[in-house]
């Protein structure tokens, strides 16, 4: 193992809980037929997947723009306000960065179906981006979103590792389906809000980053 990359909502920081209470208010009232079922198949899907969803399965009437436009204000409300970073995560990345592999140190990536813009704020706000040696959002791939493994497939090339080399932290059911198709090992994630995603298919599944689990991440790259 060379390289890990990480998800960002759910595993970074705990966004996602944020986005499930507003997306419900928020979808309930352009969709009256929406429900917490229809919730969980948009975790981990990227916006504009999540667009083409909603108007071909759910009749949403709204333009592409005008969807973007309402997402964007929510979305700037949880990560400049809500948000926190997941317990752990910290200590953990930052016991990765001294980690030795063959032909330097373990590289460091995020791989986001989050918009640029979400994740600078993030990244800036928690003071996080020099931890990273790689940061993809699915803006920067002209391919399909998760569960698709195109994002995790262009974010190992840009950090210059094969499939086989990457180990991926994520929290969703479309999230592992991606890092797994790609070739990836995967750690799946439970935050404490996503008990309702089957993570069944990641090599793994740990409760949170614990000093425990964070030593066992760590394990995986201990043999390189």
């Amino acid at each position: 193992m060379k390289a890990i990359i990480f998800d960002m909502d759910g595993v970074i920081i705990d966004s996602e809980k944020h986005w499930k209470k507003a997306e419900l208010t928020f979808f309930g009232k352009l969709l009256p037929c929406w429900t917490k079922k229809d919730q969980q198949k948009i975790i981990g899907i990227n916006v504009h997947e999540t667009y083409r969803i909603l108007a071909n399965d759910y009749g949403l009437s709204l333009t592409h723009r005008e969807f973007i436009e309402r997402v964007n204000s929510i979305a700037l409300e949880v990560y400049r306000k809500k948000c926190s970073l997941i317990d752990g995560f910290l200590d953990l990345v930052k016991k990765l960065t001294l980690i030795p592999v063959r032909g330097g140190n373990l590289k460091i990536a995020l791989a986001s179906s989050s918009l640029n813009e979400w994740i600078d704020i993030a990244l800036e706000r928690f003071e996080l981006r020099p931890f990273f040696d790689v940061v993809v959002s699915a803006e920067d791939i002209n391919a399909p979103g998760k569960p698709k493994p195109d994002i995790y497939l262009y974010t190992a090339r840009k950090l210059g590792v094969g499939p086989d080399g990457c180990l991926v932290i994520e929290d969703s059911h479309h999230g592992v389906a991606a890092a797994k198709s790609a070739g990836m090992v995967c750690v799946g994630l439970r935050n404490g809000f996503n008990e309702q995603q089957d993570l069944s298919a990641a090599d793994v599944i740990m409760d949170g980053f614990t000093d425990r689990n964070n030593q066992k991440i760590i394990n995986f790259f201990n043999h390189d």
